[in-house]
């Protein structure tokens, strides 16, 4: 009894982690086919990412926690990708959101020291534009590392532990065939 217990609980934690598609619709207000990927979770890294499709265009969006004190000025980012062949697959994302302690203030630390109004992030959401020769690379690859460069810092994440790199080729294959 222990047994199917133990293996009913492992099979629902693995339904649970498993990549599908979460939304596949048509908006009523535009005909837009929309459709995108449950959220890919990654603990290890600290990196989650999502695909969304709307008619032929897809990105990925990218969210990245426990960033150590990035300053960022502007809203755009770039991304280099590390395929495990050792392919380099650069590419240009939009800041969409980010999480900080300071926001758009100074802080004073006396003697005319202070953080200059920068923003100090320690989350950020990214989208990322993925062009239709990337998505095939993506499609028969697996990811290794992923380095984000956001004015000037690089945030870089390795991504081979936990499977993940596998697990990110098969949310890339799902949407090969939606």
């Amino acid at each position: 009894m222990k047994k199917l217990l133990l293996l009913t609980i492992i099979s629902v934690v693995n339904s649970l982690s498993a990549q599908r598609i979460a939304v596949n619709e048509i908006d009523k207000f535009t005909g837009a086919k929309i459709v995108e990927t449950s959220t890919l979770l990654t603990k290890a890294p600290d990196v989650t990412f999502k695909l969304r499709r709307v008619n032929d265009s897809l990105s990925m969006r990218i969210f990245i926690e426990k960033i150590k004190r990035v300053e960022i000025k502007d809203s755009s980012a770039s991304i280099i990708l590390l395929v495990k062949d050792g392919d380099k697959i650069g590419l240009q994302g939009k800041i969409e959101y980010l999480s900080s302690k300071e926001r758009n203030h100074s802080i004073h630390w006396g003697a005319g020291i202070s953080t200059g109004g920068a923003i100090k992030v320690s989350s950020v959401t990214i989208d990322v534009y993925i062009p239709d020769d990337v998505f095939a690379t993506l499609c028969d690859n697996d990811l290794t590392d992923i380095r984000i460069t956001v004015n000037g810092a690089n945030i870089d994440r390795s991504l081979v532990s936990y499977s993940y790199s596998k697990k990110l080729r098969k949310m890339f294959n799902l949407m090969n065939y939606n």
